[in-house]
């Protein structure tokens, strides 16, 4: 395929955000517009799920089309191989300028994995600083369930993660604006521009739960749903259960058995939603002001979800719907497939050897991945 055919691709990336917890996926209270267009105008894949629910890990095996014990990023203090072939590898060496704006959260030395720049640098450790040594606390060893409970959530405090994803936003944004302004200073032949690939990741709605005030507003009074769970969860609930939920849930935190608190907790994340909703928005509104809308992939996902308080567990780490399901959109710049809703199984993995095909990158130049063509 000559590079003049090849599409420009927005990968924009959530973290921990639920799918059934969007309009986009017809959650009737939670305020989603700029999601429910990209439904509306691509496909819907209604049973995507996280190859690995923890953050690192998941975002390994999507940039290399591998399972996690394929390339022994176990967890987020794994180092993540510089020597495993990733998807900005591949697509380098298709012609593409590829960038990143945001999260990447890899683990060791390489800092890029393929993506020619990078435009923030790292909200957490990149080295091994999580990785457990006797008698030394480490932020590991703090507890994720406290920052669940109705008191942690703070309403318009501001956070280094909010400053994380503004600024990758923001020069995301003037990535685009810059391409713009360099094609037509160039006035390139037509056909003879470097398509490009953005990946887009965002820290939200991952706790913190600090949302901005105008978010937390819009839910004044709603009818928020809350999760209940048995008394005696110890006995009815599995083994794995009772385990994470001494370390990631009521065991640690009573206070999530709080109707009051699960409920200020649930409108703390809706509103993060809304706002990585808007930053979305914002993205395609600069594609179309750069006029690149029209020959741009867009593809919406996130790394894995949150268990939000279902089971008395809060954050992943397990295979349930609410922690492992991920939404993914895909919208094609000729309108293909608009409207599309698909139930069939798939996996972030799929990405790669999808994305590949797409631009007609030689099965015979491939190395092994485990992902399947969408």
């Amino acid at each position: 395929m000559a590079t003049a055919q090849k599409p420009n691709i927005l990968l924009i990336m959530a973290d921990q955000l639920i799918p059934h917890l969007t309009g986009a996926y017809g959650h009737p209270v939670v305020r989603t517009p700029n999601m429910d267009r990209l439904v509306d105008e691509g496909a819907r894949f209604d049973a995507a799920y996280s190859p690995c629910p923890v953050c690192a890990p998941t975002r390994a095996c999507m940039l290399t089309g591998r399972f996690v014990s394929n390339i022994g990023a176990y967890d987020n203090a794994a180092s993540y191989s510089c020597e495993e072939p990733t998807l900005p590898h591949y697509l380098t060496l298709s012609g593409y300028d590829t960038v990143l704006s945001g999260k990447l959260h890899a683990i060791g030395p390489d800092q890029l994995h393929g993506f020619s720049r990078r435009f923030t640098t790292n909200i957490y450790p990149a080295d091994f600083a999580w990785v457990p040594v006797r008698g030394v606390e480490h932020p590991s060893e703090r507890s994720h369930a406290l920052n669940y409970v109705g008191e942690a959530v703070q309403v318009g405090r501001w956070s280094d993660c909010h400053s994380s994803d503004e600024e990758a936003h923001f020069r995301a944004i003037e990535y685009l604006r810059a391409k713009r302004i360099q094609k037509d200073a160039t006035n390139p032949k037509p056909g003879s521009e470097r398509p490009f690939f953005l990946h887009v990741s965002y820290h939200h709605p991952h706790e913190p739960f600090w949302p901005p005030q105008e978010y937390w507003d819009l839910y004044q009074g709603a009818d928020i749903e809350i999760p209940s769970f048995p008394d005696n969860l110890d006995e009815t609930y599995s083994t794995l259960d009772r385990w994470v939920n001494v370390y990631h849930g009521i065991r640690k935190a009573p206070q999530l058995r709080q109707p009051e608190s699960l409920y200020r907790l649930r409108r703390a994340y809706y509103a993060l939603v809304t706002y990585v909703d808007n930053r979305v928005g914002e993205l395609l509104a600069a594609l179309q002001e750069t006029g690149f809308a029209d020959d741009t992939l867009v593809i919406f996902s996130s790394d894995h979800g949150d268990m939000l308080g279902e089971r008395g567990m809060v954050q992943k780490r397990t295979f349930y719907e609410y922690s492992s399901r991920v939404p993914l959109i895909i919208r094609f710049p000729d309108g293909r497939a608009a409207g599309m809703r698909l139930p069939a199984p798939v996996n972030l993995i799929d990405l790669m050897p999808t994305l590949l095909d797409l631009v007609d990158f030689p099965e015979s130049e491939r190395l092994p991945m485990d992902g399947s063509s969408l």
